[in-house]
């Protein structure tokens, strides 16, 4: 079978190529179909994938994505959850045919617009902070940083209650969030901020800007957290460690690493949350309308794929992502 997907062939390079699928029968927990649309994760896919070369010792081509919805077709014979028709959204690349298990797959609810669903995949990033942060509502939690990642961390922290400040220097997104519930919206830390000094108890970092750890560090609370969910993907400023080193002593603070893979991909006894979980609650939160990525994205077709990458590493893309629109494909 030949399929379409979205592919780096060279370091800084986005095709879209044609590739043959091997001709398996399918197996007994697995289903299969046609892709409907997938959101771009601009971070990861334009800085760390073509800008640093991630995958540089990887051989080329290499799909790139995570977060597609494809409608169902066929099912393996021992499957109960899905049938032929269902959208079922899934941690998959770019790609214009599909065939997972079952069990790595959600069923995307029926009242949902099918464009939105995808969302889920990158509202997971900051819900498994979520999950394993001790703080909790009504404390006072900061995201710094509002691409994608960051404005839907900022809803998921207010949908659940915390006390929300949210932090970038671009005026763009600060209004951006604003217009998505966002109201306490601020363009830098500022230590010295009584209303917010040693009164955060969680800052969700999202922009992966070193000076953006250190201030997130010396407004914290005392045994507060800061959880790096941005990449560091270069070396933007001349800072040295010790001024993180000096505010993590004296605050007590703990450091962490924003790892979503940190909870299990199925649920399980004895753990209280699961990326499958997750992306249940985060489609019916969709679903519900109390998140929204309405406005944060626009939509391409995947043949598009090379100028719409090359918008964002130049900084010229008009939103925080795109969604590719596979009909037709």
């Amino acid at each position: 079978m030949l399929i379409k997907k979205i592919c780096v062939t060279a370091n800084g390079k986005v095709e879209f190529i044609e590739v043959e699928l091997p001709a398996v029968e399918i197996a007994a927990d697995e289903i299969e179909g046609r892709a409907v649309y997938s959101a771009v994760s601009p971070g990861t896919e334009t800085a760390g994938v073509l800008q640093q070369g991630l995958f540089r010792s990887f051989k080329l081509p290499i799909s790139i994505g995570y977060a597609m919805v494809f409608r169902v077709e066929k099912c393996g014979a021992n499957v109960k959850d899905f049938k032929p028709g269902n959208l079922a959204f899934c941690m998959s690349n770019h790609q214009s045919y599909h065939r997972l298990k079952a069990v790595d797959c959600v069923k995307v609810p029926e009242e949902l617009e099918a464009v939105l669903s995808p969302f889920a995949r990158l509202l997971g990033i900051s819900m498994c902070t979520l999950a394993t942060t001790p703080a909790r509502p009504p404390n006072k939690v900061m995201i710094t940083g509002l691409g994608i990642v960051g404005n839907l961390a900022a809803q998921v922290f207010l949908r659940c209650g915390y006390d929300v400040y949210a932090v970038d220097p671009s005026e763009a997104r600060r209004k951006i969030a604003v217009s998505c519930g966002i109201k306490k919206v601020l363009p830098f830390i500022d230590p010295k901020d009584k209303e917010l000094n040693e009164k955060v108890q969680l800052v969700v970092e999202c922009s992966g800007h070193e000076k953006a750890v250190v201030d997130a560090l010396n407004i914290v609370a005392k045994r507060g957290e800061v959880v790096l969910l941005g990449v560091p993907w270069v070396r933007k400023t001349d800072i040295f460690a010790y001024d993180a080193f000096y505010a993590i002593f004296h605050k007590y603070a703990v450091l962490r690493s924003g790892w979503e893979w940190e909870v299990p991909i199925q649920p399980a006894q004895f753990n209280g949350s699961s990326m499958m979980e997750n992306f249940t609650g985060a489609l019916n939160w969709l679903k519900e309308g109390s998140i929204s990525p309405k406005g944060l994205y626009d939509i391409a077709k995947p043949a598009d794929a090379s100028k719409i990458y090359d918008n964002y590493l130049k900084g010229k893309a008009a939103h925080l992502t795109t969604v590719f629109d596979w009909s037709g494909v």
